[in-house]
């Protein structure tokens, strides 16, 4: 089992998140490797199981995959839209994730706001 699985299940995750309204879930960089076991896509897995809307706020997201993130996430807010060097962002860390969580909660109302 990989690691994910065990600290899922440890946690009690899976109850976690059927009681959520929604999920929210991050790593620094999404990309390929993302798919082969991170935690950010075992997130979306029980969130999509469970029927719950999933979110990623990531660091950055590899250019070819962001259509798979769309896929994976009803929505992925990155921290650095735009090129920053690594010790720009490492500087700003707090804002660039408060910027993305208030991007994730725009995001949220206008989706409330359209579905009923």
């Amino acid at each position: 089992r990989s690691g994910f699985e065990v600290v899922a299940e440890a946690v009690g995750l899976a109850d976690r998140v059927r009681r959520a309204g929604l999920v929210v879930t991050g790593e620094g960089r999404l990309d390929r490797q993302s798919a082969y076991g991170k935690t950010t896509v075992g997130v979306a897995g029980l969130a999509r199981a469970a029927g719950k809307p999933v979110v990623a706020l990531v660091g950055s997201v590899e250019g070819d995959y962001a259509k798979e993130a769309t896929r994976l996430f009803d929505a992925v807010f990155t921290l650095t839209p735009d090129p920053a060097s690594p010790d720009e962002v490492i500087s700003r860390a707090a804002d660039l994730l408060a910027a993305a969580a208030e991007a994730a909660g725009r995001w949220l109302r206008a989706s409330e706001g359209s579905s009923g």
